[in-house]
């Protein structure tokens, strides 16, 4: 099994470093999702993938695939779910890396 997380320049994605999912940190993606559920309000179709630096995270959303691929909506961190917009960033997680990758160069 791999395991992996990248970055191109500044532009951190998180993915999976460790199988140890309840000791691990960020850049884990898997562990700061839990973390995320647990302590905050983090819906359980969400999986964090890139943090603004902010309250905003990017997460793949699993109530939205379209061509076999989830949607990479917007979230913030503490905000009532009422309240949450899900702003469509990219239609799956190709498009949002390389508009990443982009924006690096």
């Amino acid at each position: 099994m791999s395991f992996g997380a990248g970055n191109f320049g500044s532009q951190e994605i998180f993915g999976i470093i460790s199988s140890d999912f309840e000791n691990s940190s960020v850049p884990d993606a898997i562990w700061y999702t839990l973390t995320e559920r647990r302590e905050g309000n983090l819906p359980s179709n969400l999986l964090i993938i890139y943090d603004t630096g902010s309250d905003e995270v990017f997460c793949l959303d699993f109530n939205k695939i379209d061509n076999n691929e989830p949607k990479v909506v917007s979230f913030f961190l503490g905000v009532d779910l009422d309240n949450q917009k899900y702003e469509i960033i990219a239609n799956d997680f190709g498009s949002f890396l390389l508009d990443l990758v982009k924006r690096e160069l």
